[in-house]
């Protein structure tokens, strides 16, 4: 009879065991989120539930069992911060929640991610560069220097623009100059185009002139050669209708001429 169904040996010693859920648990408080295999993330789970439960007291004997346990500075810095703190005291219990995912290609396990519930964000565990102390002294002096340069500018100024205010105006009636002579030649340029297209308007219109006359022209010439070829026409039409007439007469005329011949010649006496 197999009593005790519960846990899970996981073909491990008891301390084998032990040494393995401490260091799961541990880096789970570190990174907040670890993949493993479906039977340990289940007994990983019973054993931080019960491990965080413990640490909300955020006391002495909490700190001394987390000591015990944990392996690393990082993760008991973490479990102790005020973040973490907040977390644990926001639910009663279920700190841990196991979700499967996939199967490992090389043996055919089963995986599962374990991870932290609720809102709980981890930081990055990297730790920054310590910021550079800089010395009061050197500051003070850049200061210092700063205050006189700016004391001098603020000597010089008034001079400066009393100088530079004449050479403003001479550039600006140099601009207005420009741009005059330049309004002046787009212009000339416009009246120019405008002539041109005014010329080439009057060719258009000279040339459609000088079309229409020969046009006329070989309208009235036209219907002349259209007349004369009309008669001849009729003439055709008369002698098809004379030809039969003509041949009607010359048959009339050849049986008289055969009565001619047939009859006989009268003896002489």
């Amino acid at each position: 009879m197999r009593n005790r169904n519960k846990t899970h040996q996981l073909n491990r010693t008891a301390a084998h065991r032990k040494a393995l859920m401490r260091n799961l648990i541990d880096q789970l408080i570190i990174h907040g989120r670890i993949e493993t295999t479906i039977v340990k993330a289940k007994e990983l789970k019973r054993y931080a539930d019960n491990f965080l439960s413990k640490m909300r007291k955020n006391d002495l004997s909490a700190k001394r069992k987390a000591i015990s346990i944990l392996r690393t500075k990082d993760a008991f810095k973490k479990l102790f911060s005020d973040e973490f703190i907040v977390f644990l005291n926001s639910r009663a219990g279920g700190y841990v929640r196991v979700m499967r995912t996939s199967v490992r290609p090389g043996d055919a396990t089963r995986l599962a991610i374990i991870e932290l519930t609720g809102k709980y964000e981890p930081k990055d565990t990297k730790k920054k560069a310590p910021k550079k102390v800089v010395s009061e002294k050197p500051v003070k002096e850049e200061i210092k220097a700063e205050t006189k340069v700016e004391e001098k500018n603020i000597e010089e100024t008034p001079k400066t623009e009393e100088v530079k205010a004449p050479v403003e105006e001479v550039k600006v009636e140099e601009k207005v100059e420009e741009i005059k002579e330049e309004i002046k030649v787009e212009k000339i340029k416009e009246v120019k185009e405008e002539v041109n297209e005014e010329k080439k308007v009057e060719e258009k219109k000279e040339e459609v002139k000088a079309e229409v006359p020969k046009e006329e022209k070989e309208e009235e010439i036209q219907p002349k050669e259209e007349k004369k070829e009309e008669p001849k026409v009729e003439e055709k039409i008369k002698v098809k209708a004379e030809a039969p007439k003509v041949e009607e007469k010359k048959e009339e005329n050849k049986p008289q001429e055969e009565k001619v011949e047939e009859k006989p010649e009268e003896p002489k006496e």
